[in-house]
């Protein structure tokens, strides 16, 4: 069905004189001298209309095609947009996702810091459990896929923690689970 609704939506767009990008087959662009640039982006059944100018016109016959209810973005797969008053800056955030991780892993009660990582701190092999140890029973594969995908979509300033803690997912010792949890 999925197939089906893409195969529908890229027709009619490129019946409107929209390109399909190769690098986002999700993605379709037009130029004109009346409307400007506008770029499509479609994910399933939602769509991103970005307009130069007014986009009413295709909105229109995007609705004879299709049921689609119009407004200011405010979610997008998972993602929220908030929007400055004069609408021209906007902040996105993952508010629900980061506390549903902090859920997933019973850390509600964590107080927020400032930095990803401890200043100064310093992870290393040597703090992984030795055979005789025994591993280290925490979910800390889960944990940083989980904290990858937030860093991927709207917190880039927790690439260096989130790279680092990858590097011990399969033998994490107490110092790595830690630094996760911060």
């Amino acid at each position: 069905a999925g197939l089906c609704l893409f195969v529908l939506v890229k027709g009619t767009l490129l019946k409107e004189g929209f390109t399909q990008l190769q690098s986002d087959r999700c993605a379709f662009a037009r130029y004109t001298e009346d409307h400007g640039l506008m770029i499509i982006l479609v994910y399933v059944d939602d769509f991103l209309i970005f307009a130069e100018r007014d986009s009413r016109e295709l909105e229109e016959k995007l609705e004879g095609v299709f049921t689609i209810t119009f407004g200011p973005l405010e979610w997008y797969m998972g993602i929220r947009f908030e929007w400055a008053p004069d609408g021209r800056i906007v902040r996105m955030t993952q508010r629900a996702y980061a506390e549903a991780i902090l859920e997933r892993f019973r850390h509600q009660d964590v107080k927020p810091a400032k930095m990803p990582l401890k200043v100064g701190q310093n992870l290393t092999k040597e703090q992984c459990p030795t055979e005789a140890e025994g591993k280290l029973r925490a979910p800390m594969d889960e944990l940083v896929g989980s904290l990858l995908y937030l860093m991927r979509m709207t917190r880039p300033d927790l690439a260096l923690a989130v790279s680092l803690l990858g590097s011990f997912v399969q033998n994490p010792g107490i110092a790595h689970w830690e630094a996760a949890k911060n």
